[in-house]
């Protein structure tokens, strides 16, 4: 890794991967990547941190999905069109449903 093109954050949060990664000790990794135990600790704890706090700003919206629509037991809806009458159910994709109607403007 050249650490010369690394900012200091971006090279700790590799330095602190690849710790985590490593399975040893903090003091036997810091040995042998000749580093301060006590600035690994500083950084490990810097982005515990932020990752807390990012996760606390982050908001949860629910959004319905297809499955949901799908699944739901919804009463297919009739339209009439002169003598033509169409049900349409939840399934019916919009691409469909808008050619057909498109189409039946045109000829009835």
């Amino acid at each position: 890794m050249n650490d010369s093109i690394l900012s200091k954050s971006e090279l700790w949060n590799a330095r602190v991967s690849d710790y985590n990664s490593s399975g040893l000790s903090i003091k036997k990794w810091c040995s042998n990547n000749n580093c301060p135990a006590s600035s690994l600790r500083y950084w490990i704890a810097k982005f515990k941190h932020q990752a807390l706090v990012s996760s606390e700003s982050a908001v949860f919206a629910a959004i319905p999905s297809e499955t949901i629509f799908s699944t739901a037991s919804i009463a297919p809806i009739t339209m009439y069109v002169d003598s033509i009458r169409i049900e349409v159910t939840n399934n019916c994709h919009p691409d469909l449903l808008a050619s057909l109607v498109g189409t039946l403007k045109n000829y009835a």
